[in-house]
């Protein structure tokens, strides 16, 4: 227990790994939070969108990284371990931001 705990850690702080994480992190952060905000801004005051309109393009940007990814990460093998890392932190994140974009989105219906 106490061996598989310390390679367990090891790997983890291994700074290859903590780039991944970083490097994905970084860009689930962009893709839940700071990507919906622009559309939500330019939709709403450049160009004038409000209801289900805003919300419909809002809640897309919004959503998670696809797989769509990945497979761009494969076929031009770069950066598979962090667009599959995005994938993952991006799902998991957005059970915490969609509520929250659904609550913002709510006061510009």
């Amino acid at each position: 227990g106490h061996t598989i705990a310390l390679m367990l850690r090891n790997t983890l702080v291994h700074p290859v790994v903590l780039g991944v994480v970083w490097r994905a992190g970084a860009a689930t952060i962009i893709k839940l939070l700071v990507a919906p905000a622009g559309v939500l801004a330019v939709g709403h005051w450049g160009l004038g969108l409000t209801g289900t309109a805003l919300s419909v393009v809002a809640m897309a940007a919004a959503l998670p990284v696809g797989s769509n990814a990945l497979i761009f990460a494969q076929r031009y093998d770069t950066l598979q371990g962090e667009a599959t890392a995005a994938i993952v932190f991006s799902t998991l994140g957005f059970v915490v931001t969609a509520p929250l974009w659904l609550a913002i989105l709510h006061a510009f219906v």
